[in-house]
């Protein structure tokens, strides 16, 4: 460094910009170049050398930059216990801010070195640009870029989405899927892609990862995290050599090979992509690409320098690699910057039909389908304003300026005998030989020295030629002759020629405002969204500088070490055990705790809750090793891991590794908050219950992502199986999240036990940015400040749930959470609160930023619908009582009440009591149940009648569901005997010999509790007389009865079904000498019998009883006797019984009808026999009552079709007004009803036409209601 300012030493200036701010209170303290004029071909040598001159970043000071934005700010603060106190002079933010300004004073004097690889001024001045719109604010880029959740508007994924079509379109596919994260993230999210895409295409055979000069890092982590077994080979090799190695160890090439290529790593080496398709034809093979710093510049000029043309296509297996335009597919590619380091953001692109088809998740209304959860949604932005400001115009441009000031650079280094060689693939210069003294001199000046003791000199756009020459002059010998005569590349000014439309950063001020608004209604994530409204301007101030590499890291240690020391790890040589990582969230912080586990534990069973967060079941379903080697327990009511279950499981695993021989390990997932309810494993009860069965835990990992950024929970890192003082187990990992607790920006920490270096750490994708977030909110939030924030979270807590239990919404709370939940509100309510879902529920986070102001707010919206439907009911429910002819009230369907219960049930299997309007019944009343708008129509009883379903939307509209009513149509005996006497008629006719069923008649001596005083008597010898004759002559009998006990005649019937069996046994009246069939008439004894009542329960068993003790009085003296050989048959009825005695009518007919096809399958293969244990079987265990239904009216329909000699026709009738449009108008149903002046009764055999007109006007329908009171009485014989 030192080399290098002394090189610069007076050669270069730049002006400070002044310290302005804008209307919104945002800073304009960016560092600002002397304003020059635009750059054209037309300038002279010497003109764009002194601006380049003038470009330089050598700064004057100012001393309070920082606390002037931090003043200035205050406006846009969004106030929270800690928040609130800094407006205080004296508070400790103040020397914190001081130390800030001396690093924004130190970093943005420091010019980078001229071969140094570091961002491009271009890429600087877009984070000035983000930062003068008011950024950064609270933001989160989760899941993928087509993923939106309109209630989350805190994303630039419209951006980010044009930023992969431009990506995608320069590889032949602009439609293409993926997303901008981590250079780590990027790849292994490709490889997981390919890793099931195989599986899907080869299922059972595990793929072969294999690799040359990819980055040996990542292939471990992919060998950790995926379970890929890996393979290194040399692309350079011979296609003999290559394919007898990829035979060996792909089996004869029957398992599929991913091979993993790189066209520039970190050493400077690329892959032989030519003998790539070679391979293809022989192997199962698919191609990813890590192009990160070669993208951009393969790309502008494709197939130009030897460099290797790219097509991103899905790999058709049947093809070579090569397509006709002789591109290599790849079909995943890593993208970056041309002069990006690993810290800098990357993009994955894959095609939109590669991979697994994602889970969906509700919490995020969304799927759950990349590796990390969370993103941090500036880096997508960020790479798509530098590609909106090039485009593929700019790209070439820059592309030709670094070749030019590359071959500048390669002629002057030739010159002073250093050997040094282009990379197809890359604008840097690889230097292979020079002296001790020249490498010194090289890598002063920002060389990188690589593994092979090459030096690697990135061309910096930085550095005009005449600067370039300056720099490598000083270095050279006196006697060295120059070549500034020669041409030399003209410096371009690309900040100038490349600005970022006015219009794209209006746009951007405007969405920042709007977020800076709805933030104060934001309630359902886990996020503490109002800390960036005072540190946001002071961070923005930073996005300009690079962050020295050596203050990142010594940093990340410092901190690491403090949350180590925090979580019981006092001593150094306790934490020398431990290693603890920065990562891009609490879902990569999981993903390595397992992996470390599974370092320790290799074969280990790992279990965790049903509550456990979604990501850790995704990040076992990746790896190839885990199968059936994970367990997800039930949880218990409070959405802890359900102690019972889970040493149950681990119980019966260890029981397996006993059988076979095998050690068994434990890995436990626990939970210090979970993500829903916010429910705490309790470690010292699972402890105590496994070692009471016998187990041992042999690694615990837990995941507090939210918890933990308040406190540590009681919490204590310590070696596998140590206790601590209270006999609590001590924990081998902990994962953090940085961007729930406090805010900043989405990233996370990981430790764990790691005393061989299990745990990975990989410095070299170490975001600086993310370390100087985080550094800045340690020395800001202290833990008391924390404990503070947490206090006031559990009383606002409080205070909510003691709001919504008066307004009596249900609700859920563990003790001291800062989680309510609460039954789902409509929809538009979980749009305005962001209120994350699950099921019937939603939950409220009281997180610091969460006033009392939006929670009265919240409460006051949710008590305005309910009046707001309590009006609506009060006018509508005295219509609907004169509709249903009885007394109506209305209540709303709230998501969790009783109500929605029953509700629910309705269209279950076993309630059939309500007709649904419509299709899918349990499928709209699940989604209008969530809803929270239906209305439900009950009567004086509380039995529900109508049941109106909507639907809530997020645009506060309202989808009308199907209606639902209750039908109330009791069979009466007509009903029930004409569907049943066409059953009969339609009974092959040596069954209809057989058979008798008995026409249904509501009769009093099934209902009368018999006293057989002379009334009783008379009652009964009616019955006799009425049935005695049919006995004789039918062998099979079933009577449907009434056996309603009450003796109103207002009571509709309750119908049950006698069954009756009978045989001949010898009488007086045979001829002693022929034998006796017992299948033959006259029948006069019961074989076997049955009395059922179609509903379930005691009290049904008890009228059944009493109904067989009456038959067996009366068939005496019918002419049936019995004796003790008699069997009384209680066959299994597996129908479902009825909630309501409506339907005991269609249960019997039911009954009878599948009676009667068992006859009739018996008698087609053995006529007039009987299988008594076939007829007596248990029924079928379902019964579709609208099926049932339907049958009967069809019966009854093709009856009275029948008997007026088939001149009528089936037809359907609207019985609701409206119902039936014509010219988009709803016809009224009375207009429908047949003119009885001019329609004559039907006589069959005479009428062969019989019309029906059309009334003009629905009144006159009144005057027929007196004929209607005329009609015979006698009308059961029509």
């Amino acid at each position: 460094m030192e080399l290098s300012l002394n090189l610069i030493d007076n050669s270069e200036a730049l002006l400070l910009g002044s310290s302005t701010f804008d209307k919104n209170g945002l800073p304009n303290t960016d560092i600002s170049p002397i304003e020059t004029p635009h750059i054209s071909d037309q300038d002279s040598d010497s003109d764009a050398e002194s601006r380049s001159e003038n470009s330089s970043v050598a700064f004057s000071l100012m001393d309070d930059v920082v606390q002037k934005t931090f003043e200035r700010s205050k406006p846009r603060w969004i106030k929270d216990p800690v928040i609130s106190q800094w407006c205080n002079p004296e508070h400790r933010i103040h020397r914190v801010l001081s130390e800030v300004n001396n690093l924004y004073n130190s970093w943005r004097t420091v010019e980078p070195r001229p071969f140094e690889l570091s961002p491009s001024p271009l890429w600087r001045d877009t984070a000035r640009e983000m930062a003068r719109v008011g950024l950064p604010w609270y933001n989160n880029q989760v899941n993928l870029p087509h993923e939106v959740d309109t209630s989350w508007p805190f994303h630039f994924k419209e951006f980010e989405t044009q930023l992969l079509q431009a990506k995608g379109a320069r590889v032949g596919d602009p439609n293409v899927s993926g997303y901008v994260t981590s250079y780590n993230e990027a790849n292994l999210y490709c490889l997981r892609a390919l890793q099931q895409e195989l599986r899907a295409q080869f299922p059972n055979k595990r793929p072969v990862l294999v690799y040359d000069h990819f980055d040996d890092e990542l292939i471990t982590l992919a060998r950790k995290l995926f379970g890929l077994q890996i393979h290194r080979i040399s692309l350079s090799d011979t296609i003999d050599n290559l394919r007898q190695q990829l035979l060996d160890v792909t089996s004869n090439a029957t398992r599929p090979i991913i091979l993993a290529a790189t066209l520039y790593n970190s050493a400077a080496d690329y892959d032989n992509m030519s003998i790539v398709p070679q391979l293809s034809l022989t192997f199962p093979l698919i191609l990813h690409v890590d192009a990160f710093r070669s993208f951009d510049y393969i790309t502008a000029f494709p197939g130009v320098g030897g460099r290797q043309y790219l097509k991103l296509a899905v790999r058709n297996f049947k093809q070579s690699l090569q397509a006709n335009d002789s591109s290599i597919i790849a079909s995943t590619i890593v993208a970056g910057g041309l002069d990006f380091s690993r810290h800098d953001p990357a993009i994955a692109l894959k095609p939109a039909t590669l991979g697994a088809e994602p889970t969906r998740v509700s919490y995020i209304r969304s799927y759950d389908s990349i590796l990390s959860g969370s993103r941090d949604a500036i880096a997508p932005l960020w790479l798509a304003l530098c590609e909106r400001r090039l485009g593929d115009c700019g790209l070439r441009d820059t592309c030709q300026y670094l070749e030019s000031l590359r071959s500048y650079v390669l002629r002057i280094l030739e010159d002073q005998s250093i050997f040094a060689i282009t990379s197809p693939y890359s604008t840097d210069l690889i230097v292979q030989s020079c002296t001790d003294v020249q490498r010194k001199w090289l890598l002063g000046l920002g060389g990188t020295l690589t593994a092979k003791e090459d030096i690697i000199l990135s061309i910096n756009p930085y550095f005009s030629a005449t600067k370039l020459y300056s720099l490598l002059h000083a270095g050279l010998p006196r006697d060295y002759d120059n070549h500034m005569g020669e041409t030399i590349p003209r410096y371009k000014d690309f900040v100038s020629l490349y600005p970022i439309p006015q219009d794209v950063l209006d746009k951007l001020q405007i969405k920042v405002q709007l977020w800076q608004v709805t933030t104060r209604s934001i309630a359902g994530y886990p996020v503490h969204m109002g800390s960036y409204s005072a540190l946001g301007p002071i961070i923005g101030l930073f996005w300009g500088l690079s962050i020295p590499k050596d203050w990142a890291e010594r940093k990340s240690s410092e901190i690491l070490s403090a949350r180590m020391k925090a979580f019981g790890l006092v001593s150094p040589e306790s934490r020398e055990k431990f290693k603890g990582i920065f990562t891009n969230g609490s879902t990569m912080g999981n993903r390595f705790g397992i992996m470390t586990a599974l370092e320790h534990f290799p074969d280990a069973f790992i279990y965790f809750s049903a509550e456990t967060h979604y990501s850790v079941i995704k990040t076992l379903r990746d790896c190839d090793t885990l199968t059936n080697r994970y367990s997800q327990i039930r949880c218990a009511s409070n959405g802890s891991i359900l102690v019972e279950a889970l040493v149950q499981q681990a119980a019966a695993d260890q029981k397996r590794c006993i059988d076979s021989g095998t050690e068994y390990h434990m890995i436990l997932l626990a939970n210090m908050g979970t993500t829903f309810v916010g429910a705490r494993d309790d470690l010292i009860a699972i402890y105590q219950n496994l070692s009471e069965a016998g187990i041992q835990i042999s690694y615990i990992h837990v995941d507090g992502a939210l918890d933990f950024g308040f406190d540590t929970c009681g919490i204590e890192l310590g070696p596998c199986g140590a206790l601590n003082s209270y006999g609590k187990p001590l924990v081998q990992g902990v994962t953090i999240s940085h961007h729930k607790a406090l805010g900043h920006m989405v990233s996370g920490e990981v430790l764990c036990f790691s005393p061989e270096n299990q745990l990975p750490c990989p410095l070299s994708s170490l975001i600086p940015r993310a370390v100087f977030e985080n550094w800045l909110y340690h020395e800001v939030y202290k833990p008391a400040d924390m404990s503070l924030m947490l206090t006031s979270c559990r009383e606002n807590a409080s205070y909510l749930e003691t709001g919504l239990k008066r307004i009596n919404v249900a609700t859920k709370r563990n003790n001291d959470s800062i989680i309510i939940v609460l039954e789902r509100p409509p929809s538009w309510v979980i749009e305005e609160f962001s209120l994350r879902p699950e099921d019937e529920w939603v939950h409220l986070i009281t997180m610091p930023y969460v006033s009392r102001e939006t929670i009265d707010r919240f409460i006051e919206q949710l008590a305005h619908i309910e009046k707001q439907f309590s009006f609506a009911f009060s006018h509508i429910a005295p219509l609907l009582s004169d509709i249903l002819e009885r007394a109506i009230k209305l209540q709303r369907v709230r998501c969790c009440s009783d109500l929605a219960e029953r509700v629910s049930k309705l269209t279950q299997p076993s309630v059939n009591g309500v007709y649904c309007h419509g299709t899918d019944s349990a499928g709209s009343i699940k989604s209008s149940r969530r809803g929270a708008i239906s209305g439900v129509a009950m009567d004086e009883q509380d039995d529900i009648q109508i049941v109106f379903l909507a639907e809530s939307n997020r645009d506060q509209s309202i989808h009308v569901g199907p209606l639902l009513f209750t039908r109330t149509h009791y069979l009466e005996n007509l009903a029930l005997r004409v569907p049943l006497e066409f059953l009969h008629d339609s009974l092959p006719y040596m069954v209809q010999e057989d058979v008798n069923i008995f026409r249904p008649k509501a009769e009093d001596v099934w209902s009368v509790p018999f006293d057989f005083d002379d009334d009783d008597e008379d009652i009964l010898e009616g019955v006799i007389d009425r049935h005695r004759s049919a006995f004789p002559h039918k062998r099979y009998h079933f009577w449907p009865i009434d056996i309603n006990k009450t003796l109103d005649d207002d009571v509709p019937p309750h119908w049950g079904l006698i069954v009756l069996h009978l045989a001949h046994r010898q009488d007086d009246d045979d001829d002693p000498a022929q034998p006796i069939d017992p299948l033959a008439g006259p029948y006069n004894y019961l074989e076997s019998y049955a009395v059922i009542n179609p509903d379930h329960g005691d009290a049904a068993r008890g009228l059944e009883d009493d109904t067989a003790n009456l038959l067996l009085s009366l068939l005496p003296r019918m002419g049936i006797e019995f004796d003790h050989a008699t069997i009384l048959n209680s066959p299994q009825l597996l129908l479902n019984a009825a909630a309501e005695e409506w339907s005991s009518g269609l249960r019997v007919f039911e009954m009878i009808r599948v009676w009667l096809d068992r006859l009739s399958e018996f008698y087609c293969q053995n006529p007039h026999a009987h299988d008594a244990a076939g007829f007596w079987a248990p029924h079928p265990g379902w019964i579709n009552l609208d099926a049932v239904r339907s049958n009967m009216i069809g019966m009854a329909a093709a009856t009275l079709n029948r008997a007026m000699d088939s001149t009528t026709r089936i037809a359907i009738e609207p019985i609701l007004d409206g119902a039936l449009q014509l010219n988009g108008e709803g016809v009224l149903t009375q207009t429908m009803m047949p003119d009885r002046e001019q329609l004559g009764a039907f006589i069959p055999g005479r009428d062969r036409r019989h019309p029906a007109l059309l009334r003009d006007n629905p009144e006159d329908a009144e005057d027929d209601d007196d004929d209607d009171n005329n009609l015979d009485e006698d009308t059961d014989s029509a």
